[in-house]
């Protein structure tokens, strides 16, 4: 049986004697590795699937055949390269023995006496020699995987299926939750993602960069961007709540460049913080960024991008133009007690005055051009749709709450309501009031109210149960006295006697229901037949008179 385990071990000892285990543990101990024990070689399989074994030791005293059995199964699960093989062998050992050994897949043979000065360096030896091995698998399984991204890229079908591939390819080898490919606007000012690799459907998606400032960085720079924390980045602090709203923890992006112009970028996002990144990423990752640059070349993308240019440009325009039209009535949003936001006819904000920015909590410039929808919690963006809804068909207005998506508690409540831009067509004006403390207030005295009706039930109970049990408490006495009588008058009478201890008994439980009616402090019930509700007398009479009633 397993008989010590330290934490992700580094070496397997399988052996039954105790004298060179305690050996083995403490040269190993002075080395700082971990390390486990089993005595039993049918359990190692458990840790053959283990990346951080790297060596077993194994010790013939367990018996030749088990041992050649244990190297047989560990180079069928390990490989020759993953994991080293030390076999403990004794003196007497014969050469035949000693070559079956080898042959069965041992790398090395140590004896008995442990010299420790000998037998780290052996260790020492075998982990560098496995440590170059994993790195040059590594190396050639990069190679493969660029060669395969080179192939897709420079290959004659869809360019955008190939980035599609190429990004699904990239998030699979780095364990990256998305990996998208982002080209941006010589201008520097809008970007488009034509590949994801969570959305094969993503070809075209026009972006903000005010939005996104790590893409901005990243193209002015022309040089790998790694943020391990976007929690400590000065750079993505105006945009740090929508980053953690979707579960963002670290970011990385490499440039996308041909010629000295950066065209645009691979972006990667992590869930769980990256705290660093291998040379090997860092290179694997920039070779894919060349080889894209390199496809890139093909007109047919950067006329999409051309084309993108164009109608983000017609999007301006028409925006510069609404904004033209409220040029008349900046004055009076301006100095507007109410936040105010305009909005086109697809829910973006076309304008935002400064009380509703200090609502929000996200600064103006970045406010404009994102869907309103984006800044209310997830559960409640349904409802939003369905009170433009009702103004786009010329229904009632009305005002809705609505919680504004924040790392705040409690969450900022704002009523909100719909209506025309003074007439202009197209455009909805939103106009929105922080309640969060009169909602609370109103939650506050709903309570209050809650406590006073069960309050006013406590008090009507117990003068009710004291009433009645006033009133019960002369005829039942009565009832027990004359009782008493008859038990004298039938004495000796064996089956009345039996008769009147059954009614005793029964008017001893009644006046015991009547002196819990007399200690009633809450209102509280439990259910009877169907439907109905009757008191519960044990919790009426324990129950703490603060707590929750049924």
């Amino acid at each position: 049986m397993m008989q010590s385990v330290k934490a992700d071990p580094q070496l397997l000892i399988i052996t039954r004697d105790e004298g060179l285990l305690r050996q083995v543990e403490t040269t190993l101990g002075k080395m700082s590795m971990p390390y486990a024990h089993v005595a039993d070689p049918r359990m190692i399989r458990d840790f053959l699937t283990s990346e951080t074994t790297e060596i077993a030791l194994v010790d013939t005293r367990i018996g030749m055949e088990l041992v050649e059995q244990v190297c047989i199964d560990i180079r069928k699960v390990a490989g020759p390269d993953r994991l080293a093989i030390l076999v403990v062998v004794g003196e007497e050992m014969g050469d035949a023995a000693l070559t079956s050994l080898l042959f069965a897949g041992a790398d090395g043979l140590v004896g008995h006496s442990l010299k420790p000065l000998s037998f780290k360096a052996r260790i020492r030896a075998h982990l560098s020699r496995i440590a170059a091995a994993k790195k040059l698998a590594l190396r050639v399984h990069d190679s493969e995987v660029l060669i395969d991204v080179t192939s897709r890229l420079v290959g004659s079908a869809d360019i955008l299926d190939n980035l599609y591939d190429v990004a699904v390819l990239i998030a699979k080898e780095l364990d990256v939750n998305r990996c998208s490919v982002v080209l941006v606007r010589p201008q520097g000012d809008f970007g488009l993602v034509v590949a994801s690799s969570d959305d094969p459907e993503l070809r075209s998606l026009a972006i903000n960069l005010k939005r996104y400032p790590e893409i901005a960085r990243a193209v002015e720079r022309g040089q790998p961007l790694i943020i391990d924390d976007i929690l400590n980045s000065e750079l993505l602090a105006q945009v740090l709540p929508s980053m953690r709203q979707v579960g963002i923890s670290s970011v990385a992006l490499f440039p996308i460049a041909r010629q000295g112009e950066v065209l645009g970028v691979i972006f990667l996002r992590f869930s769980d913080r990256r705290a660093e990144f291998e040379e090997r990423e860092m290179v694997f990752c920039q070779t894919v960024a060349n080889a894209a640059s390199i496809a890139l070349r093909n007109a047919e993308i950067l006329e999409l991008l051309k084309a993108k240019t164009r109608e983000i440009e017609k999007v301006q325009t028409e925006a510069r133009d609404q904004l033209r039209s409220l040029k008349q009535y900046e004055e009076f949003f301006l100095g507007a007690l109410d936040g105010m936001v305009a909005l086109d006819q697809s829910g973006r904000i076309v304008f935002s005055n400064p009380k509703a920015s200090e609502l929000i909590g996200v600064d103006a410039a970045l406010m404009k051009g994102t869907l309103f929808a984006d800044f209310l919690i997830p559960e409640e963006k349904g409802a939003f749709e369905t009170l433009l809804d009702e103004f786009v068909r010329g229904e009632a207005r009305r005002s809705m709450d609505f919680s504004v998506s924040e790392n705040r508690k409690p969450r900022r409540v704002m009523a909100i309501s719909a209506g025309s831009l003074f007439g202009e067509k197209g455009m909805m004006l939103l106009t929105m009031r922080d309640v969060t403390e009169a909602r609370l207030t109103q939650q506050q005295l709903a309570e209050a109210q809650r406590r006073l009706v069960q309050s006013e039930k406590r008090a009507a109970m117990a003068e009710l149960a004291g009433a009645t049990a006033h009133e019960l408490n002369q005829p039942l006495t009565s009832v027990m006295t004359t009782l008493a009588m008859l038990r004298r008058l039938l004495a000796g009478m064996d089956r009345e006697q039996h008769i009147l201890s059954t009614m005793e008994q029964e008017s001893e439980r009644m006046a015991a229901i009547i002196r819990r009616m007399t200690k009633i402090t809450n209102y509280s019930t439990k259910s009877y037949v169907g439907e109905a509700k009757i008191i519960d007398l044990e919790n009426a009479c324990l129950s703490d008179p603060e707590e929750d009633e049924n």
